[in-house]
């Protein structure tokens, strides 16, 4: 099956919003509202090749083509993920965020959760090429749950 333009869409907004918002700061953002905004921006990205991925899943009929863009926008997410939590972007910068100054103060915690879900977003990205849905399924499941965990521990409510 053609991809549909709305999967091409969002997984080249996640990489271009990604890549556009640390290229040209040399990845680092150039103050603090930036490096929120960047965050933001490209979580939610993330989210939406998530739910891409998630919505095919459920549907009686998933489009592998499909699957795999939204697969592997969010593996190429987690290779800037670490750039996006420059020191001076958490609660303590009077910005509205979501992200605990534990993700600062456990830096070891958070770099192992971020690690985790890299993994996690690896071995789907896997399974999407490979094109077997159970595989996708279960990787898809990892990946939520590294999702979870990590929101759990370093995510504002």
């Amino acid at each position: 099956m053609a991809l549909r333009p709305i999967y091409a869409l969002v997984a080249s907004t996640l990489v271009f919003g990604t890549t556009v918002a640390w290229g040209q700061a040399g990845g680092q953002a150039a103050s603090p509202a930036a490096a929120v905004d960047a965050r933001k921006a490209a979580y939610r990205g993330m989210a939406a090749s998530f739910k891409q991925v998630t919505d095919q899943l459920r549907s009686s009929d998933p489009e592998l083509p499909a699957i795999r863009a939204g697969a592997l926008a969010i593996g190429k997410f987690t290779a800037s993920q670490t750039k996006l939590f420059p020191k001076g972007s958490g609660p303590e910068s009077g910005l509205p965020t979501r992200t605990k100054a534990e993700a600062w103060t456990d830096a070891a915690g958070f770099a192992k959760a971020q690690a985790g879900f890299t993994a996690a977003a690896a071995q789907l990205s896997r399974a999407a090429v490979g094109g077997n849905i159970e595989q996708i399924q279960s990787a898809h499941l990892l990946v939520g749950q590294q999702c979870a965990a990590c929101h759990a521990k370093y995510r504002a409510k």
